[in-house]
């Protein structure tokens, strides 16, 4: 599978979207330049000599952020397959994790989690990304708030993913595994 630079770390499809649409402004401000210069063309404005090398530079330009918003399209599609795949692992994750043989319970645990801690309390554990952006309380919140009351008066979806993206959300540690048991 194509690993995106992004999907891999929280706030990743911000900082995709945000890569498309600044190349997105580049390419319409290059496009102005190009008519702009078509403009000078008619007019007799610029020397023949200066035209050419204008030309090739705007198209030059174009064609390397073409290929950087495809690429930045490619990454928001990586980014968008591999949290669908998250989400449905997590949406019903204890069932999946129950009916699997043993080297299939093995991989869960790879999946979900970077540290798991067995103690006289129970089984604790840190979760990987992006499971642990996904089940962060905050995000559950906000989550429960938009299904209750259509989120009002409650942070946004996306507020909460920027202001965990924002903080190290490796670093955190959740409470006792509930979804497996």
């Amino acid at each position: 599978m194509l690993q995106s630079r992004y999907s891999d770390r929280p706030g990743a499809r911000k900082e995709a979207e945000d890569e498309q649409r600044h190349l997105t402004a580049e390419k319409t401000k290059l496009t102005n330049q190009r008519k702009k210069l078509l403009d000078a063309i008619y007019t007799g404005a610029v020397p023949m000599d200066l035209i050419a090398g204008e030309q090739q530079r705007i198209t030059d330009q174009l064609t390397t952020i073409e290929g950087r918003l495809n690429a930045a399209t490619t990454e928001l599609d990586v980014i968008e397959t591999n949290l669908t795949r998250a989400l449905d692992l997590a949406r019903d994750c204890y069932t999946a994790y129950a009916a699997a043989e043993p080297r299939l319970r093995r991989l869960f645990n790879q999946a979900f989690f970077t540290h798991l801690y067995i103690d006289e309390d129970g089984i604790h554990g840190e979760y990987a990304e992006p499971f642990a952006t996904l089940l962060d309380d905050n995000v559950l919140d906000a989550g429960r708030a938009i299904q209750e009351n259509g989120g009002h008066g409650a942070p946004s979806m996306a507020e909460t993913l920027n202001r965990i993206a924002d903080n190290d959300a490796n670093a955190k540690t959740p409470g006792a595994l509930g979804a497996f048991g």
